[in-house]
């Protein structure tokens, strides 16, 4: 092996450098014509090209040979998202697979990774430490298994956002946890992160999702949802825009999802589509599922649960709120929590059959669907307001006709009162064994935890004797901490490891960011903005109308700006009830007036409506906004002069 060398990289590239560089991919892979859509609106592109456009300088600097093992470029977060990772870039003439450990304070605290045999390296660092200059041991190996030349590699990172700092703090430390990196996402104070054993951030991202937080996938990627892009609602507005993202940063592909989604997503299979909770959007809300398409963002399949359920539920606009939803390959079924009537389900996802619903049974007395009901055997500690269920079978022996399933139970009945409810002040993470053939129920087992009455997720880990209480809302707050992570050791069912979250959250999961996969080039896509929004109509109107009109304001309108061929226009929730594009010979009108708000709590949320131009007819338009009631200018204007304004 080699002497061990030195190298220091200070914070002399970044994303700013590579997108100077990369304005070129911008323009030439870019899915809209250029002058095709012209405005005094501010544009800006869509997140996947540019994500894009700096990998392929990646690529350009890789085979450009000018860097090696001993001379690496190292690029600080080069998706400008992640301020926690850097990128190394190095040829070798031989190839190797690369080792690296980002030095830990103690040995739990080590972060490592790993790439493929290549001699063109692209390394994705993680599990930088926040405001100091990290220690990176990196190692190359050849396909015998030996280490043939080392490196270290020193990398300074700026300090964590102040607002996002000091949130992470060691309740209690007996012994090495099974997982020493837990990442924690959603809510509204706090950024999606990944803390170690010591409650040290060792990652996050730099902007916000929506409250729901990020929805993991494969390999290790995960979706995101715009925070400020939204559809109004009859409640809480619903994400429209969606990012396919991995955890450097890169933006694969940006979904419009017309309705929206929210609480939970999932894959239906490795790479393939995705289930969301959805809502109808007419009288109801989160009142659905949904199946995106991955390649297209065409929405393949909506299914309304009023279909399914009957008028003993089905008794305001929120009955359901349904907060997860999972598929099951084998048998093409999907799980689904109901928070607001207390229940699980099992729905066949070809044929939209009810299988079972699990809950107590006195919930389902009056019901014409008592005999869906799995009925109990044994002692069973019943839930209340959960969430988070997920399939467990595959860490069951296997038996025909029965599976597992596991659910954060809240246990609290205050959005829909029972007369039943036990008022136990413990949370539960709850593992239940369903016999389909038998059409029963058992109670395998309930883990008490802190209470945490909404949001939360149990992770489950039998072979390892451990679970993870994941409790997102402390009830009463502890130590004016509104989040607990308990690991607990399920044959003594003690919490052996405790760390509190100051903020909160809406779920956490053990951090595996798949260095391997995340290191490899992006694809080219040509379609990389998939899906649709419900198309602006076309209308004849009086144009005298938009004459001597008042100029919107900043009260009205916080920004207007274009992305690629959307306009997105932010203001108040429900505060932009029609949007007028009027052209000399053309009009257009998207109107946002379907829903009324009912919850007082989004009322004054501030997010930003999408007008699609697509299919917009060649014309000279102005910008003319419907602002709870009254009619404004915003003296805008929006040329398009191309009828086919989408790259081929």
């Amino acid at each position: 092996m080699k002497k061990l060398k030195k190298i220091s990289f200070y914070k002399n590239k970044n994303y700013y450098w590579l997108r100077l560089m990369g304005r070129h991919y911008e323009k030439q892979y870019s899915r809209i014509k250029i002058n095709s859509i012209q405005s005094n609106i501010l544009k800006r592109n869509a997140r996947p090209l540019i994500s894009m456009s700096n990998d392929l300088v990646i690529e350009d600097l890789l085979q450009s040979k000018k860097y090696s093992f001993e001379t690496m470029l190292v690029v600080l977060d080069p998706y400008n998202i992640a301020p926690l990772t850097a990128l190394a870039v190095f040829n070798t003439k031989e190839e190797y697979k690369v080792l690296y450990e980002v030095i830990g304070d103690t040995k739990e605290e080590s972060f490592f990774g790993e790439t493929e045999f290549k001699t063109d390296h692209r390394v994705e660092i993680l599990g930088l430490y926040a405001d100091r200059t990290n220690v990176i041991m990196m190692s190359l190996e050849n396909k015998k298994g030996e280490i043939v030349q080392r490196r270290e590699l020193s990398i300074k990172t700026d300090s964590i956002p102040a607002k996002w700092r000091d949130i992470i703090r060691v309740k209690k430390k007996t012994r090495p946890s099974s997982e020493p990196f837990i990442l924690i996402s959603g809510g509204t104070a706090i950024t999606t992160c990944a803390f170690d054993v010591s409650g040290n951030v060792r990652y996050y991202l730099a902007e916000q999702s929506k409250g729901y937080g990020i929805f993991l996938l494969s390999n290790g990627r995960f979706l995101y949802e715009e925070k400020d892009i939204n559809r109004p609602t009859h409640g809480n507005p619903h994400a429209i825009q969606i990012h396919e993202m991995d955890f450097s940063g890169r933006v694969y592909k940006t979904f419009y999802v017309p309705k929206g989604i929210h609480h939970n997503a999932s894959e239906m299979t490795e790479g393939g589509n995705i289930v969301a909770c959805a809502s109808t959007c007419d009288d109801y809300l989160e009142n659905a599922v949904m199946e995106l398409d991955r390649n297209t963002g065409e929405v393949r399949k909506e299914l309304s649960l009023n279909q399914l359920f009957d008028d003993t539920c089905i008794d305001r606009i929120d009955w359901a709120h349904v907060n997860a939803v999972t598929y099951q390959d084998k048998t093409q079924t999907i799980l689904i929590s109901m928070r607001n009537i207390h229940s699980i389900a099992k729905i066949d996802w070809k044929t939209n059959e009810l299988v079972w619903i699990l809950s107590n049974p006195k919930f389902w007395d009056n019901s014409s669907l008592k005999d869906k009901v799995l009925i109990p055997e044994g002692d069973i500690k019943w839930f209340y307001q959960q969430h988070a269920v997920v399939d467990v079978s595959d860490q069951f022996e296997f038996e025909e006709h029965v599976s597992y399933v596991l659910l954060y139970d809240n246990h609290v009945d205050k959005r829909r009162k029972v007369s039943y409810f036990d008022e136990d002040e413990k949370s539960y993470a709850s593992i239940f064994r369903i016999d389909e053939k038998n059409f029963t129920v058992t109670m395998v087992e309930k883990y008490p935890f802190y209470k945490s009455t909404i949001r939360s997720n149990a992770v489950f880990k039998r072979d390892e004797k451990r679970i993870f209480s994941m409790g997102g809302h402390l009830q009463p707050t502890m130590e004016d901490n509104y989040g607990l992570i308990a690991e607990m050791d399920t044959q003594v069912k003690e919490s052996i490891n405790e760390y509190f979250v100051k903020t909160g959250f809406f779920t956490a999961y053990p951090f595996r960011p798949y260095i391997k996969e995340i290191s490899r080039p992006m694809p080219i896509l040509k379609e990389y903005v998939l899906g649709g929004l419900e198309k602006i109509e076309k209308i004849s109107i009086d144009k005298n109308q938009f004459k001597n009109l008042e100029v919107t304001n900043k009260k009205d309108i916080n920004n207007i700006r274009i992305c690629e061929d959307i306009i997105l226009i932010k203001a108040r929730d429900h505060a932009v009830e029609q949007v007028y594009l009027v052209g000399t010979n053309h009009c257009y009108r998207k109107d946002f007036s379907e829903t009324k708000q009912t919850l007082s709590i989004f009322a004054n949320m501030l997010y930003a409506v999408a007008v699609p131009l697509y299919g917009l007819e060649n014309d000279n338009y102005k910008l003319y906004l419907n602002v709870r009631g009254t009619m404004k200018k915003t003296r805008k204007w929006v040329k398009i002069s191309n009828e086919s304004r989408i790259n081929s």
